[in-house]
């Protein structure tokens, strides 16, 4: 993921919030899955999360 943002030459410093809250909010979203006990939504979230930390990789190294 860190060589996307090497070779990209758009800032993407921008999507450092949007991360941030998406984060939050799959914090949030494993606190629910906890007490809902769902499958589907465990592989939401997994998949969220994947998505996630990619961007936040990408993010953190233009940083």
């Amino acid at each position: 993921m860190s060589i996307i943002d090497y070779t990209t030459k758009q800032d993407l410093t921008c999507l450092g919030g949007i991360l941030f809250a998406s984060l939050i909010g799959l914090i949030i979203a494993s606190v629910v899955n906890m007490f809902l006990a769902s499958s589907a939504l465990d592989w939401v979230i997994a998949y969220a999360g994947i998505l996630i930390f990619m961007g936040l990789t990408v993010y953190d190294t233009k940083r």
